[in-house]
């Protein structure tokens, strides 16, 4: 019992967790509950995560390589892919790298579709915004989110537009 007390210490005892190991275990952990919302729904097309081999059964969800599942909404064919940590290439700045990304490819019935793309990236942090500081004087006098916070996330919407004709849901 007391070692398992110590293992969730977020600094010092028996497993000592950086900042930086939080955030990924964040990123986890949202990619995790999402696909669990969309299992619930929807039916499994196909997944790259769950691999087994000849020595045992493998989880694959890292950093720097995409991992995605795909789920069909029975109802109306709808296609939704839950991709973590995709690569959005062909960006007019540089290739872009989001937590989690939602694809949703609606069917309206008469052959055509529609594409919606949802970023959910666990870099939004919250500014004090203390009296003195650069924030307060330039931003806002109440607390918000980061500016470069945001400008991250109007990087990886400005790439999906950009890329968005030449995407392939493949």
């Amino acid at each position: 019992y007391l070692m398992l007390m110590r293992g969730l210490s977020v600094s010092g005892g028996i497993f000592d967790i950086s900042l930086k190991d939080m955030s990924l275990l964040y990123e986890y952990w949202c990619f995790i509950k999402l696909n669990s919302i969309l299992r619930d729904r929807y039916e499994l097309i196909s997944q790259d995560i769950i691999k087994i081999k000849e020595n045992g059964l493998f989880i694959s969800l890292v950093k720097g390589q995409g991992s995605q599942v795909k789920y069909r909404n029975m109802n109306n064919g709808d296609v939704i892919k839950l991709s973590y940590n995709p690569r959005i290439e062909n960006s007019p700045t540089i290739t872009q790298r989001p937590d989690n990304v939602l694809s949703l490819k609606k069917y309206n019935g008469l052959g055509r579709e529609q594409q919606y793309e949802y970023v959910f990236d666990a870099k939004y942090r919250i500014n004090p915004a203390l009296p003195g500081t650069d924030y307060y004087n330039l931003v806002s006098c109440d607390p918000g989110p980061e500016v470069d916070d945001i400008n991250t996330m109007h990087r990886y919407r400005d790439a999906i537009v950009y890329q968005k004709g030449a995407m392939s849901f493949e």
